[in-house]
């Protein structure tokens, strides 16, 4: 047994559990509400949702069990668009390239906590960030799948896919194409709030993230730096590249 990942619930950690034949599952504090919302959107899809894996879970009311994924490559960006289309309905955010997995015909989404992500208050955004910040409302942008202007593009969900690092205009069509078909089924039987009410469970609990994961782990991998405080000219610590991730 080990823990892993961040706290949660006052300190509580994600454990790991392997036994003497390699097979590990992961006791998570906290409800899989999230994980079981994107998986009812996915099955939904049908054949068009098979690129889209979520690992095998046992869910309780506060804690869940899940089970290991297996790392494999996955090309097909056609489950690209398709995961978009799910995560942009379930209002999911967060779901950068080390929430993500590559396996064996798909990816799978190893964390969906930030699913059903309720809107940041205005009131906690910068005032000239307002505008940005109800564009990403109503946009892909939120689901962290797709690289943003100023950001690295390793972080974001569509490097899990290894043909996204020499992504061509076809391959982006591909995606587009994958989404637009996905979400169009999704809908297709009394629209997109009908379709998400489908899928959510009779009672559940949401998440606030105000800084992106994957962005504010690595500033604090940058603020334990020690080059990064000698150089920087007044003595801080230069966060350059990551302050807006």
């Amino acid at each position: 047994m080990e823990a892993v990942g961040d706290p949660h619930a006052n300190g509580r950690r994600v454990l790991r559990f392997q036994d003497a034949d390699g097979c590990a599952v992961y006791l998570k504090p906290r409800p899989l509400d999230g994980e079981r919302v994107l998986d009812r959107l996915a099955l939904s899809l049908g054949a068009e949702g098979k690129g889209i894996r979520l690992p095998k879970m046992l869910a309780r009311a506060r804690y869940g069990w899940v089970a290991e994924a297996r790392p494999a490559e996955a090309t097909a960006l056609r489950s690209a668009g398709a995961l978009i289309a799910v995560a942009d309905l379930a209002a999911a955010v967060d779901l950068h390239t080390e929430n993500l997995m590559p396996v064996a015909g798909g990816v799978s989404v190893l964390d969906a906590e930030m699913a059903l992500h309720p809107d940041l208050p205005l009131s906690l955004v910068p005032a000239g960030a307002h505008a940005a910040a109800l564009r990403l409302r109503s946009g892909v942008l939120r689901t962290g799948l797709l690289p943003e202007p100023d950001q690295p593009h390793d972080l974001c969900g569509l490097a899990a896919w290894s043909a996204a690092a020499r992504m061509t205009p076809e391959d982006a069509a591909e995606i587009g194409e994958g989404y637009a078909q996905a979400l169009a089924r999704l809908c297709a039987k009394g629209g997109a709030r009908a379709a998400l009410e489908r899928a959510l469970p009779a009672r559940g609990a949401v998440r606030l993230l105000l800084r992106r994961s994957a962005g504010y782990g690595r500033l604090l991998e940058r603020m334990r730096d020690p080059a990064a405080s000698a150089t920087h000219p007044d003595g801080g610590t230069d966060v350059t590249g990551v302050t807006n991730a």
